[in-house]
Order: C-alpha cells, then structure tokens, then sequence
C-alpha cells in the first residue's frame, strides 16, 4: 500500500512539473513569437480648423461631433471689411490700368512729336548750311547767316526737349507698368481675403470638440475644433517594451483588440518602428546621471496601421480606444 501511495505521489508530481515545463513552453513561445501589448491606442489624422483671416464669426453651420463631407460650409465670418477692402483694391486697380493706357498714348504723342522735331531740325541744319555758304561767298548777309544759326541752335533746342519728354514719359510708363502690379497684387489678396470669411471642411470627417459660437472674434491660425479624418486610415500606436522589440519587423501582421468591442478582432499591419522611446520627445527627458539611479524598461511606438474593411463600418473605430496589439513574428 505504502509502495502504491508512493507511485501516485510520483505519477501527480510528475505531472504538475510536466504541466509547469509544458505552461513555462507554451508561455516562451508565446511572449517570444507573439509578443503583446495592451499599451496600446487608436490614432487618426486630425486636420484642427484655423481661420486665416481676423474677425467676428457671423454663423455655426455644424454641430459637435456632426459627419461631414469636403466643402461642407463651417462657419462663416463677418465678410463687411473684407469686402470694403475688396472695393478699394478694385478701384485703385481700375485707376492704375488707365494711368498705364494713358501713359501709353504719352508715348504715342511724343513719338509722334520727336519724329516732327527731328525733321525740322534737319531741315534748320541744311538751310543754316547753305545760308552760310551764301555768306562766304558774299550773296548774304552776316546778320543772315547769324539768324540761320541761331534758328539751328532753336531747333536743336527742340529736339532735345523732345528727345528728354519721350524718355521721361517712357519711364512713367515702366513706374505705371509696377504699380499696375501691386494694385493687381492687392486686388487679388483682398479677393482672397473675402473668400477666406467662408471656411469650409478640408476633409471628409466628424466634427469635435466644437465650442465655437456667433459673435466670437477670431484670430488668423488659431486652432478653434479638430475634425476626425474619417476617410484617412486609422492605425494603434503600440507601447512595447525594449525587450520585445527583437523579432518585430515593419510588414508583419498583428491582431488588435479594443476594449469598446470585446472578442471583435481587427487586422493589422506594422508601418514603422520608433527610433526613440517616449521620454525622449518629452519635456523633461530621463536624466539618468545622478547616484540613485534605477534602470527601467523603457518603451517604444510600434506603429500598426489597420487597412479599412467591412468589419469598420460593423464596428467604427474611435481615436483614443484603448487596444491590445498582438505580433505574429513568423509574418
């Protein structure tokens, strides 16, 4: 009896250590091959709405947490000024392009004056010529010789005048040709700025954390609500630790779990691997040189993106979600 005793003790021994080696196995090669973590949440792009110009917001066309599609009108801003400006700009463009057509008819005029000039002045030189021939040979007088050159010397005088008008007048014309530009310029920011006053959806998204309200004055590029990317890929960013970083590789396949839609597994691919762990970007980073240091663990992102399915419009994913991501090493 006692022999028989013994044996049962030794059989029911033998099979608690085998089943601690065979559990002690199977956890290895689980934690080895398919490392997890529950360190783990959904992420998404956000696009966060910002004015681009100041002023009093007139309308609230949307909702909090209101699906909307790309164009759909947001809000709207008091566009008053921005249309006052646009009419000014407008004018002092309408004035600056007939200052140009009238400096271009300033040239025409002046073209036209010089060419008459400088036959005249041609025709002075050839009289003042003969004339002074006359006198050398005594068939006129000195004092018409003396009036021939001083008729020259007036249509000289002309010519230069003319000549100094053209090239001035040219010059307006370039100085006109830059304003007309800069009028342009600012008619077509004011037009820009106008439009501005209506700000609609960048993106396909869902409305959030909206607190805007009419009559509020808003700055330009101050972030007022966010709007969740619903047509963008969501993906889990990962917390794991160092020491299962091993055998995890970018393009392996994972299994991700939330905690919003228990026993509902979701399909995986990871992206990328961080090159620095999470205190690192931090505010204040580890400073780990002093005497009573402790050695931690530390922990990076394993980005996991999940690629749209059926299974999404069943069970819509939520930014923030807490997630259990599990690798499998062998993919």
């Amino acid at each position: 009896m006692i022999l028989k005793f013994n044996r049962k003790k030794l059989v029911i021994l033998g099979l608690i250590i085998a089943g601690v080696l065979l559990g002690s196995t199977y956890y290895f090669y689980e934690n080895y091959y398919y490392p997890s973590t529950d360190d783990a949440y959904v992420n998404a792009n956000i696009p966060y709405i910002a004015p681009q110009v100041n002023g009093q917001v007139m309308t609230v066309n949307v909702l909090n947490h209101q699906a909307v599609t790309k164009g759909t009108t947001l809000f709207t801003i008091d566009p008053t000024p921005f249309q006052d400006a646009l009419d000014q700009a407008q004018g002092q463009y309408r004035v600056a392009q007939a200052q140009y057509q009238a400096d271009q008819e300033a040239i025409k005029v002046a073209a036209a004056n010089l060419a008459s000039t400088e036959a005249e002045f041609v025709l002075n030189q050839k009289n003042t010529q003969r004339m002074l021939a006359l006198v050398k040979e005594g068939y006129a007088s000195t004092q018409d010789g003396d009036q021939a050159i001083a008729n020259l010397k007036s249509a000289q005088a002309n010519l230069d005048a003319d000549i100094a008008n053209l090239s001035e007048t040219k010059e307006n014309l370039l100085t006109q040709a830059s304003q007309i530009k800069v009028a342009e310029a600012n008619f077509n920011t004011a037009k820009l700025n106008l439009s501005y006053t209506t700000v609609t959806a960048p993106v396909d998204g869902i409305v959030s954390d909206l607190t805007l309200r009419p009559g509020m004055i808003v700055s330009a590029g101050s972030n007022l609500f966010a709007m969740v990317n619903s047509t963008s890929e969501y993906w889990v960013d990962a917390n794991y630790k160092e020491t299962q970083l091993e055998r995890i590789k970018p393009g392996q396949s994972a299994n991700i779990e939330l905690d919003l839609y228990p026993g509902v597994v979701f399909k995986g691919v990871i992206q990328s691997i961080s090159a620095a762990d999470g205190t690192t970007f931090s505010l204040l980073p580890a400073e780990n040189a002093t005497g009573n240091w402790v050695k931690i663990t530390q922990r990076f992102i394993v980005k996991v993106i999940i690629p749209h399915s059926s299974l999404q419009d069943q069970y819509p994913l939520r930014v923030g979600a807490s997630a259990e991501v599990t690798v499998n090493t062998h993919s």
